[in-house]
């Protein structure tokens, strides 16, 4: 079963690769904010002066960090700890009621929850074929992604983060057919200045941003696109990402933390492909969590995956959601070009169980280029 510590490990690895092709290259080091001596607060027998000179210590010891490391890179209680309340709380719901009697748990309004998470994914919708007569190509698009997620895991940021940032683009994208590649740099950059406020705890400044640019824009630029782009989504930023309904789904399914992280990694894969835009997040996640079984168990069809307790509480059968599982299908053969190779490389790490080196994912990766040779070939 998957535990609500267990799901989405916020710590990514620092390293990067050479990004020449990409956009532009973030710096190797990003200067911190200064951090301001708090004021005097009143003290019974210390003086106040011996009280700043600690603090400013304390201070010091956490310059050049951009967020709290810890010794155990997989503590899973300290990182669950930087998740946000809400996400833990619903990660952490019996679907059988069992921990109804438990205080904070909330498992009788859990239905009502997941049914408003649905009501909202309407209002947030982008159509299909929203880079049909683009400026944007959609070689340029999985270029910036690329780079968002490249930053993503250079600063440890939430993958909560990353699904909004990218929604925010398409969303602009779909309004603005004259972006181009001059600006969409900056577009992307602006949205993920957005995503952070809305998702992280500590959010970077303006000046980060603009030395992630390698300062091709300035501080007023970025500024000004953030608020054509909050103009552009109606200051709505509360879609629903697939990774709540996919911890769900793994919660009802009761299945293993390698089969999560393998949901994860291709609802990463997804943001790649601009046709899983239009997909609705609960169907991603829905795709996601059914993938993961089929290849992780060794099973062809993947319909008989889909148990009636799946879609009793999702409200979903499989042929709700096989045409997003073909795009995912679609998209793992592809996963050796080049701009996959950033989120493979990401989910090749140990924390993420190297999910994306594990030999079924490998087989059935094999087995589908060997069917489509078959095919070609008759």
């Amino acid at each position: 079963m998957v535990e609500s510590t267990e799901t989405d490990l916020k710590q990514t690895s620092s390293e990067t690769r050479d990004i020449n092709n990409s956009p532009s290259t973030p710096k190797d080091q990003i200067a911190m904010d200064p951090i301001f001596t708090p004021p005097a607060r009143k003290t019974n027998n210390i003086p106040i002066e011996l009280v700043r000179a600690t603090e400013r210590l304390r201070i010091k010891e956490q310059e050049g960090t951009f967020k709290p490391t810890f010794a155990e890179e997989n503590d899973d209680a300290k990182i669950d700890c930087l998740r946000p309340c809400s996400t833990r709380l619903l990660a952490t719901l019996e679907f059988d009621g069992s921990v109804k009697k438990l205080p904070g748990k909330i498992s009788e309004y859990i239905s009502d929850i997941f049914s408003y998470l649905r009501s909202l994914e309407d209002n947030f919708h982008i159509p299909d074929n929203f880079l049909s007569g683009h400026a944007t190509t959609p070689r340029m698009r999985a270029i910036l992604i690329e780079w968002i997620i490249e930053v993503q895991m250079k600063y440890k940021m939430c993958p909560e983060t990353i699904h909004l940032c990218i929604w925010i683009v398409d969303r602009y994208l779909q309004e603005t057919k004259s972006v181009g590649r001059k600006c969409l740099q900056l577009v992307g950059t602006s949205a993920l200045l957005i995503a952070s406020k809305y998702e992280e705890m500590d959010i970077p400044d303006v000046e980060t941003f603009k030395n992630l640019t390698d300062y091709a824009f300035s501080n007023r630029q970025i500024l000004k696109m953030e608020r054509q782009l909050l103009r552009a989504v109606d200051f709505s930023l509360g879609r629903p990402p697939p990774l709540i309904f996919l911890r769900r789904y793994n919660r009802i399914a009761q299945t293993r933390k390698e089969h999560h992280f393998l949901g994860m990694y291709l609802l990463e894969l997804g943001l790649m492909e601009p046709k899983m835009s239009s997909v609705k997040p609960s169907l991603q996640a829905a795709a996601a969590c059914c993938l993961s079984m089929g290849i992780l168990d060794g099973t062809d069809d993947f319909s008989k995956l889909w148990v009636p307790a799946l879609a009793r509480e999702t409200k979903y059968t499989y042929t709700d959601f096989e045409g997003a599982v073909a795009i995912l299908v679609e998209i793992i053969g592809k996963c050796d070009m080049p701009f996959y190779k950033t989120v493979w490389r990401k989910y090749a790490k140990p924390k993420y169980g190297k999910i994306s080196v594990n030999f079924k994912l490998r087989d059935f990766v094999l087995e589908m280029t060997a069917d489509e040779t078959r095919s070609s070939t008759d």
